[in-house]
């Protein structure tokens, strides 16, 4: 579970800002806080970010991101960091920038964070936290080569004299611009595997034009399972007209692919036996190695007839919003999953989708939590009508701002004072009592007198 993520100096963020789902001392809604018991913290399952545009809320799951994929695929001799420090500050283009991780892994909870330019790591840590203490497993210091500093001696003791000296051979090694936990993973040395396997596997990002695990949905539909089964289901519900989902078998050639995409294909099949594409039109086609041929599936989509005839629509022919509820069923259906243990976080979950469907899927959502719930759902938004209190605890409601200067300030609705669980705070929003609304003035439009 993400318990806190804190970023300084990135993008749109200047000063240090922190989201965290840590419940607050209000009573409602109890039913669905998850206890950790090696912190005590309780924690919660979902969390919105309200905001208007150009606020930052984009920008907040790029920060999230960003840091994901820098652990995840490090980086390559001489090459600088990809990191983009806030611009309308002189001195923050010149700072380092900050991001920190604290999370819940099994019955473990683990913070870890660092602080980066373009050029280098400039401070590295990882601690283990319990109720009462913070355990260092290692911490580094400096940036260049010369001066860097990694200090394993939490090891010292735990480790055989071979492992020990190979878990030093890495530190003395790590490049300036690669983190020591990518580099040791990369090296076979599985100390921080978890905190790795848990960046890559369980933090899934949804942006508002990407799709989440979209190999799934064309291969499902044509077998029976539990996707098929609930994505059929999910479509008829909320009113779609859509009967059923379905994969069509179609020739390779058929898509009249670029040579040297087809080539590209074919060569990335020799790492992953499927790949997903999208025609410019929003057609879905999924690609799979099956027998040592390729088979290509199209995604389809049935509607019913006046007689009760099934009738095949291409899915570029459906709405925009429907598009965008076929690309999310998979993730809502493993959200729903007693098993699942992942964070979800989807940017604009109500792009394209009405008021009343973008409710009910959180309802869905929260119809699954308890107490022993540790999935997560974190997603921004536009829509005032979400910020109901029947539906939302004021610790799961977030807001962003920009200051006068530029930079992003977020905040929770628990911070503010004298919010009874019975008042009407969306009257108070559109009020800018909360901020996370536009700052309008006059616009230039002028009556035409002709």
């Amino acid at each position: 579970m993400l318990i806190k993520f804190k970023v300084a100096n990135f993008l749109s963020f200047n000063k240090e800002v922190e989201f965290n789902t840590i419940a607050s001392g209000e009573r409602q809604h109890n039913d669905r806080i998850t206890v950790d018991k090696t912190t005590g913290l309780r924690l919660l399952p979902i969390a919105t970010i309200f905001g208007p545009n150009a606020s930052g809320k984009s920008n907040f799951i790029n920060a999230i991101e960003f840091a994901r994929d820098l652990i995840i695929k490090g980086t390559k001799i001489n090459e600088n960091i990809q990191v983009k420090a806030f611009r309308l500050d002189k001195e923050s283009i010149n700072n380092a920038s900050e991001f920190v991780f604290t999370v819940k892994i099994g019955d473990k909870c683990f913070e870890y964070g660092f602080k980066i330019d373009r050029t280098m790591i400039h401070k590295e840590w990882l601690k283990e936290l319990t109720k009462t203490s913070e355990q260092v497993i290692f911490s580094r210091t400096g940036g260049k080569s010369s001066d860097s500093t990694i200090d394993i001696s939490y090891y010292k003791t735990k480790l055989s004299e071979k492992d020990y000296q190979f878990l030093d051979f890495l530190a003395l090694g790590t490049r300036p611009n690669q983190l020591f936990l990518t580099e040791s993973v990369e090296r076979n040395a599985l100390h921080f595997k978890d905190i790795y396997d848990w960046l890559s596997d369980s933090l899934v990002i949804i942006h508002p034009n990407s799709k989440y695990a979209p190999f799934k949905i064309p291969f499902s539909v044509t077998e029976k399972d539990a996707l098929k089964n609930f994505s059929n289901s999910f479509l008829k519900k909320i009113d779609t007209g859509i009967e059923e989902l379905s994969g069509k078998k179609i020739p390779l050639d058929a898509l009249n692919l670029p040579p040297n995409l087809k080539q590209e294909i074919e060569e990335g099949f020799k790492i992953n036996n499927r790949a997903f594409l999208q025609s410019s039109e929003g057609m879905r086609y999924n690609i799979k190695l099956e027998n040592g041929e390729l088979r290509v599936l199209k995604l389809i989509a049935y509607h019913k007839s006046k007689n009760g005839e099934k009738i095949a629509f291409d899915i570029s022919d459906e709405s925009h919003g429907t598009q965008r509820m076929i690309d999310l069923l998979p993730a809502f259906h493993e959200m729903c999953s007693p098993k699942n243990k992942k964070v979800f976080i989807i940017d604009e979950l109500d792009r394209s989708l009405h008021t009343l469907l973008t409710r009910a899927i959180i309802e869905g959502y929260l119809s699954t939590c308890s107490n022993n719930t540790e999935s997560q759902f974190i997603f921004t938004t536009h829509d005032p009508l979400l910020l109901d209190q029947e539906l939302l605890r004021r610790d799961e409601m977030w807001f962003l701002d920009r200051d006068e200067y530029g930079a992003c300030t977020l905040s929770s609705l628990s911070d503010y004072k004298g919010v009874r669980y019975d008042k009407d705070i969306r009257k108070g929003y559109l009020l800018g009592r909360y901020g996370g609304i536009p700052q309008i003035q006059g616009l230039p439009f002028q009556k035409n007198t002709a």
